[in-house]
């Protein structure tokens, strides 16, 4: 998420000069004034992929909405009286490769699930942040520094202009732009965000309170008051985040400030007054961090410092991860960070119960490790991975090439060449019809080292073909907002969907059709062929399907149909003038381009992600194509909704680094010397809870069908309380929670 510019004292708007004759070849003589907040983009290249997937598990499960497949080998599984405490490995890797950030402690595309994480979108400066009462007044204080109730939800979605004085910056030195705090564990997840009475607003079927503490302090963490977080579930027990040294996952680079990006489960205390403890290594020091450049054009290093587990501490054993420093030359030096060699599972006695044995190889000269093979006490699973002689091994002063998407791609980044910069956008600042064949997706190395097999203890063998992605819809601006537009023809996005999985002697295969839909086609930069919009929103893939079939060997099929930007649009923050501002030293501009096209391409939407990807229709059918079984599910719709929301306050500015190059266009296309300006718009971060109400399967038999009905209710604390089961022979089952 981009770091907005919140206050500029110096100037009006954020400017650029272009010194010496106009639109000189020579880049150097373009001057970028520093806007008052670096803007920062949190996304996979800047957190470890661990932290980032565990976002994807609340926006963007694994699931035939997303074209992922659900791998993942059980490691061991902590049973006590009050909780099921699974430890597996996840494969996180099968979006395709991203070579900019391949850390992870048990191996290139994988995740250990060993309790769980809190993970957040930053948005503007970080909630914590005391900028103005500890600094100079440049910035503004974070969201939790706001006094309570101090304003409304309504005021600041429909007041947007009475925040900013005439130089630009807030006013009060209060930022309202709270940040999304999503959390996902042993089975819980969902989100959260603090709202203007101080409280925070929940969306979870089972947590229903979330507590701030203080936070552990680190000296890389500069005027920020450090937080933790207690979560409590519907049964009593409460989990605790980030309050002890090592459970924060810190990250920033020397032009970005440093935040904690995520904080990972501590402590589980249960009503009975029984208590599990998670402890971590220290990653604090220089030697437990690791370093990555973005790419040519933002040659900016990042400094990410992960989270390694180390032990688990029960009333009845232990469980440690034994962890050993392997070398990782990700970027411009050697990091040395932890692999996790063997965890033992050990009673109260300190017996061995269980071992699991790690083995990994090097590639592209150490920057990445890949897994092998795990041993379960006696029970082996290996792994193969496709073409690892693709992998990008880092080369000092040159980059590795990636497409609008952020996956491998083979091709260098794009020289720019000023001289011959052509404007393509149109009015609405819509870019169809720019492709570079810099940024092109390419199958075979987008799956360069994505898991190809596994080789189970049994001797059984699953096979994993990946395609690209395509798409024939995608989202499209306007004046009125965005809107969905149709292809011509399919088309291909970056990253991997699965094709088919085969299983010894059985082969499923997946089939898309026409049902991909892309969320934004890249606003590109002619200067650096780079995008300069937001190419997913909320955690949500760029890509996702309303229907995918799923066809087996043996002639059978499944059709699943799932709720989708077809059925449930973002809400746009460009229909009406009290949403949104622009201001411009060049007032032609918006004779060429208005306001609402920026915000529209630029700014950031009103997010209804909650509401998509959920199954609507699962419909079976034999191998000669009879349909043998149907399910439809039905969701909450409540009409009023939208109306539970927490306001928020987006800017974006000609200094912002993102936008720079796009200025540069603007400038040169319409014969500016010197072009500055500043958008802000409100948004809606929505809570409403998303509940399933009813389920209804109908079973076929020749001309014969008997139905089931399930009807699903839920309490004033919006958790379930009682279902209902009706068949069509007139039996009913009550069930209470």
């Amino acid at each position: 998420m981009k770091k907005a510019t919140v206050m500029v004292k110096h100037m009006s708007y954020s400017r650029i000069i272009f010194m010496g004759l106009m639109f000189c070849s020579c880049v150097t003589d373009v001057i970028f004034a520093q806007s008052s907040v670096q803007p920062t983009v949190r996304t996979p290249l800047t957190v470890t992929p661990e932290v980032y997937s565990f976002k994807q598990d609340v926006f963007r499960p694994i699931s035939y909405y997303t074209g992922q497949a659900n791998v993942s080998v059980p490691l061991y599984t902590i049973e006590t009286n009050e909780i099921s405490f699974p430890i597996e490995l996840r494969y996180i890797g099968g979006e395709g490769l991203r070579p900019l950030n391949t850390y992870s402690a048990v191996g290139h595309g994988w995740r250990l699930s060993a309790g769980g994480a809190i993970t957040r979108t930053v948005n503007g400066v970080p909630d914590e942040s005391e900028y103005y009462t500890s600094s100079s007044h440049l910035f503004p204080d974070g969201f939790f520094s706001l006094p309570a109730s101090s304003i409304t939800n309504e005021y600041v979605r429909n007041n947007v202009n009475t925040f900013f004085n005439s130089e630009g910056g807030f006013t009060p030195y209060y930022e309202y732009s709270p940040d999304i705090f999503t959390f996902s564990f042993l089975g819980y997840s969902g989100y959260f965000v603090m709202g203007y009475d101080k409280e925070f607003k929940i969306v979870s079927e089972n947590i229903v309170k979330v507590e701030k503490g203080t936070g552990v302090s680190s000296s890389v963490l500069y005027q920020y008051s450090p937080v933790s977080f207690t979560l409590t579930a519907n049964d009593g027990t409460k989990f605790y985040f980030g309050n002890q040294t090592g459970s924060t996952e810190i990250s920033g680079g020397n032009e970005t400030p440093a935040v904690t990006e995520a904080w990972y489960l501590t402590k589980i205390e249960f009503s009975n007054g029984n208590i599990i403890n998670l402890i971590y290594h220290p990653n604090i020091l220089e030697t437990e961090k690791l370093l990555h450049m973005k790419s040519r054009y933002d040659p900016e290093n990042y400094c990410t410092r992960p989270v390694i587990i180390k032990e688990i501490v029960l009333n009845n054993g232990n469980v440690s991860f034994i962890s050993s420093v392997k070398t990782h030359t990700i970027s411009n030096t050697d990091d040395y960070l932890r692999l996790i060699d063997r965890i033992e599972v050990k009673n109260n006695n300190s017996n061995l119960v269980s071992s699991i044995d790690f083995n990994y190889r090097s590639k592209a000269f150490d920057r990445y490790h890949m897994l092998y093979s795990v041993k379960i006490d006696n029970k082996l699973y290996s792994f193969i991975y496709h073409n690892e002689g693709l992998l990008p091994a880092y080369t000092p002063n040159s980059s590795i090439g990636t497409d609008y998407w952020g996956y491998y791609n083979g091709q260098n980044e794009r020289y720019p060449n000023y001289t011959t910069m052509t404007f393509t956008k149109d009015m609405y600042l819509n870019d169809d019809n720019t492709v570079y064949h810099e940024k092109e997706p390419s199958l075979e190395h987008t799956k360069a080292g994505v898991l190809q097999s596994i080789i189970y203890p049994t001797g059984a063998h699953e096979e994993f073909e990946y395609e690209l992605h395509t798409y024939y819809r995608y989202y499209a601006n306007s004046l009125n907002g965005p809107y969905m537009k149709s292809e011509s023809q399919y088309a291909q996005a970056g990253g991997l969907r699965i094709k088919k999985i085969i299983t010894d002697n059985i082969t499923r295969t997946f089939e898309y059709g026409s049902n991909g839909i892309l969320y934004k086609k890249p606003v590109v930069a002619y200067w650096t062929a780079t995008a300069l919009n937001e190419l997913s929103i909320e955690g949500e893939p760029h890509v996702t399907y309303s229907s995918v079939t799923e066809r087996r060997s043996d002639g059978s099929s499944t059709a699943y149909d799932m709720n989708s930007h077809l059925d449930i649009n973002d809400g746009s923050n460009a229909t009406m003038s009290n949403f949104y501002d622009g201001l411009s030293s060049q007032s032609s501009l918006f004779s060429y381009h208005p306001v609402p096209a920026f915000i529209n391409a630029f700014g950031k939407a009103s997010s209804r992600s909650l509401e998509r990807g959920q199954i609507k229709k699962i419909s079976v059918y034999d191998s000669s194509s009879n349909l043998i079984k149907s399910t439809t599910y039905s969701y909450s719709r409540n009409p009023d909704r939208y109306l539970q929301y927490v306001a928020a306050i987006k800017i974006f500015t000609a200094a912002d680094k993102y936008i720079q190059p796009f200025v540069m266009e603007l400038a040169k296309e319409y014969g500016y010397a010197d072009l500055m300006f500043t958008f802000h718009h409100s948004y809606c971060i929505y809570t409403f809870p998303v509940h399933l109400e009813k389920k209804i399967t109908t079973y076929y038999s020749g001309n014969n069908t008997t139905t089931q009905t399930v009807t699903y209710y839920h309490n004033e604390q919006k958790l379930l309380s009682k279902t209902t089961t009706h068949n069509s022979a007139g039996d009913s089952l009550y069930t209470t929670f």
